[in-house]
């Protein structure tokens, strides 16, 4: 009886044996049968659906050709192996049943689908609960004909391409690459992680379902590299989107599309989109590449730029956007960390600006393409930042806004043609900033109101036409000084800001609005805001801040050229911590006010202004003066460069002052290094009245204080023990007391 069940253990035993998974590993460098049992390890002499699959030879380019349909565990590809699969017929290769991911392939090997004809078409199906991870490539292509390889999961989420992988679609390939969305293939199964690649070469596009289902999910920081003429927009979700076609590429379609980053390397890109597209980032034409927008209708919005940070329009190759009488292309700009336009744009139809600003540089926004199309500006907030041009049709019109400005200050203009210009044309507006005000060499009379002084800001205005009668507006948000905006006046000025007049008449303005009319066309240039000593004095005007060190003090010099009802200068400082750019980020620095300096008031004459700024720590600071006038106003001035306290080059200690003293004396020390100090004072019979100091401290430069209202007079001494640098110091001084 023992015996049998011995022998019925042994016997299901060696069952289970058998039924259990078992890893085959391809042994081949070359070119061999997948269906020989030796090209294996351990030899695959009886292929099961437990079985796992593992290429990691290393092999560059190995080929297992003679697939067959089969059911297997799990397919890995590792150790920078690079595997290619062909089959004599349409096969199908199940994948499931083991250890989940059930289908890798590593970072730096390549799993590909091959095929010789388009008859012998490969279909990899993972299995319900199965899931596969590619940080390698993934590849379906054929050396001839078009088959219809297929790479298929059932479950939302179960197939990830991760940062660095690369899936590659073609060239020679039919159909949906991940299928339909139906079984075998489901929705949203397939996942592209930012950094991962799709690079289609061939085939339909790889979201296979109508939209707005999808087999495939770009998330962002992925990107589509389109080979092919026909990708899908319409209801569709791209992250990345870059054409490398050298052909013309054209999409169209009336659902909301929506693209991170576009990027045309190659080719022409029509984007005739009539639904809404959600632009996330950036676009970008390169040298001798064309991207156009020219819609077959009406679009709801052609362009919606809504990222969350700051997206731009670059490149040397042409970006277009068409419009026709009939036809009326929108530009939305609601993202409110901005637009920067690195070249020049044209917005023929309308421009909606409903938050952040739009930053030209040297280049121009202009809106509107002749006199017949002269396009239509809605704003709601922003600023453009840099040159705005708008068409204008030969015939009168009123309030045409400029909203122009700076990254904190909205200050638009307004221009009305009283009288028509007879050819119409274009007027481009951009502002300069600058801030209080400057004399004018020759007071200006206007209309017997004398003009001595202007603002440092200005308005450039410039058109394509010189007639016509124009009135025109400045809001001069931000200027320090007014103090009447009915007697604020506009003068000109078309040699830079040398000589000024005052064309047409003034126009009493309301808060910081100047207004001319009746300025005849052709009077274009520099506009400034203008003045005198009584009616918007416009106060005060520097010449110079610098600043000097020594060991850890700062010494700050400055001079005005003109002072009007002037109070006095604040100093502040900001202690700037690693990263800060105080200069070119003002808003990151905290200031303190460190002192006070009193000022002239009122003058005509440089002014010279000192401050010292002392017993510094060791480390990087930025200083502002904060000029106020006698009304409370303020206006800051920032000191063009940060300034460095180093840390000392050597210990050094100093004999208190004042000495004598009473009751308070100081003892300055500098520590050049990371160490310790111990301050001890005795009296004159040795005695330790005080300790000041005990213990570590950083480098850099210290005070200690010595309060000696409880002791007599004296004569004290105090004790100096130091480590710093590997060095030891050892010091007596002696200080007396008078009471």
């Amino acid at each position: 009886m023992r015996k049998l069940i011995t022998l019925s253990l042994f016997f299901f035993g060696f069952i289970f044996s058998n039924l259990q998974a078992q890893t085959y590993v391809w042994n081949r460098t070359d070119s061999a049968d997948f269906q020989v049992a030796t090209n294996w390890t351990p030899d695959r002499t009886t292929p099961a659906a437990t079985d796992n699959l593992v290429f990691s030879n290393g092999a560059a380019n190995t080929i297992a050709y003679n697939v067959p349909t089969q059911t297997v565990a799990s397919v890995s590809v590792s150790n920078n192996t690079s595997i290619r699969l062909y089959s004599g017929a349409a096969i199908t290769l199940t994948i499931g049943g083991g250890t989940n991911p059930v289908f890798s392939v590593a970072a730096g090997s390549t799993f590909s689908a091959n095929a010789s004809a388009a008859a012998n078409a490969i279909v990899m199906n993972l299995t319900t609960g199965s899931t596969g991870s590619i940080a390698g490539t993934l590849s379906m292509l054929s050396n001839s004909g078009s088959p219809a390889h297929r790479f298929q999961s059932p479950d939302a989420s179960s197939v990830t391409f991760t940062n660095g992988s690369v899936c590659i679609c073609g060239p020679n390939f039919s159909g949906n690459m991940f299928g339909a969305g139906t079984a075998p293939s489901g929705l949203n199964s397939m996942i592209f992680q930012s950094g991962s690649r799709f690079i289609a070469r061939g085939g339909s596009n790889p979201f296979g379902a109508g939209q707005p289902s999808s087999v495939v999910t770009f998330q962002s920081g992925s990107t589509f590299d389109c080979q092919i003429t026909g990708p899908a927009f319409s209801g569709r979700t791209y992250a990345n989107f870059e054409l490398n076609n050298a052909g013309t590429v054209t999409a169209t379609g009336s659902a909301t599309s929506t693209i991170e980053n576009i990027t045309i390397n190659d080719g022409t890109f029509n984007y005739n989109m009539t639904g809404r597209s959600n632009i996330k980032g950036n676009i970008t034409v390169a040298p001798g590449k064309t991207m156009n927008i020219a819609p077959a209708s009406n679009p709801t919005d052609s362009l919606v730029f809504n990222g969350t940070s700051q997206q731009s329009i670059s490149g040397a190759g042409t970006f277009t956007i068409t419009n026709t009488i009939s036809i009326q292309n929108k530009v939305v700009l609601n993202n409110t960390a901005g637009l920067v336009l690195n070249k020049n744009v044209t917005i023929p139809g309308t421009l909606v600006m409903l938050s952040g600003n739009i930053t030209t540089g040297a280049n121009t926004l202009t809106l509107g393409t002749n006199i017949l199309i002269s396009g239509t500006l809605a704003r709601t907030s922003g600023t453009i930042i840099g040159n705005f041009a708008r068409w204008f049709a030969p015939s009168t019109v009123s309030n045409v806004l400029f909203p122009v400005g700076t990254a904190s200050s909205y200050r638009p203009a307004t221009i009305s043609f009283t009288s028509n210009p007879f050819s119409g044309g274009t007027v481009t507006i951009s502002h300069t900033d600058g801030t209080d005000g400057s004399d004018l060499a020759v007071p200006i009379n206007d209309g017997g109101f004398n003009l001595d002084r202007r603002s440092n800001m200005f308005w450039t205005t410039s058109a394509s036409f010189s007639d016509g009668v124009y009135d025109i507006s400045f809001d001069g948000n931000g200027q320090t000084g007014i103090n009447n905006s009915s007697a604020l006046r506009l003068i000109y000025s078309n040699d830079g800001g040398t000589t000024f007049s005052a064309p047409g008449t003034h126009a009493a303005g309301s808060g910081n609005v100047a207004s001319r009319t009746g300025i005849t066309g052709g009077t274009y240039g520099q506009h400034y805001l203008a003045g005198n000593s009584v009616n918007n004095p416009l106060p005060v005007e520097l010449d110079n801040f610098v600043a000097t060190t020594i060991k850890n003090e700062v010494i700050l010099d400055w001079a005005t050229g003109h002072e009007q009802n002037n109070d006095r200068f604040e100093i502040q400082r900001a202690r700037l911590n690693s990263g800060q750019t105080a200069i070119d980020n003002p808003s990151t620095a905290i200031y303190e006010t460190v002192g006070s300096v009193k000022s002239k008031g009122n003058s005509n004459s440089e002014q010279s202004y000192k401050f010292n700024d002392k017993d510094l720590l060791a480390g990087r600071y930025a200083y502002r003066l904060k000029q106020i006038d006698v009304n409370g106003n303020h206006t800051y001035f920032m000191l063009n460069n940060e300034i460095y306290i180093n840390n000392p080059g050597k210990f050094t200690i100093s004999q208190n002052y004042p000495n004598p003293f009473n009751p308070v004396t100081n003892i300055n020390y500098e520590m050049p290094f990371d160490g310790t100090i111990k301050i001890v004072v005795h009296d004159n019979l040795g005695r330790e009245v005080r300790t000041l100091v005990s213990g570590a401290v950083m480098a850099g430069y210290y005070k200690a204080e010595f309060n000696a209202s409880s002791l007599p007079s004296g004569i004290y001494f105090y004790r100096v023990n130091a480590e710093s640098g590997g060095k030891s110091y050892e010091k007596v001084f002696k200080m007396m007391l008078v009471k």
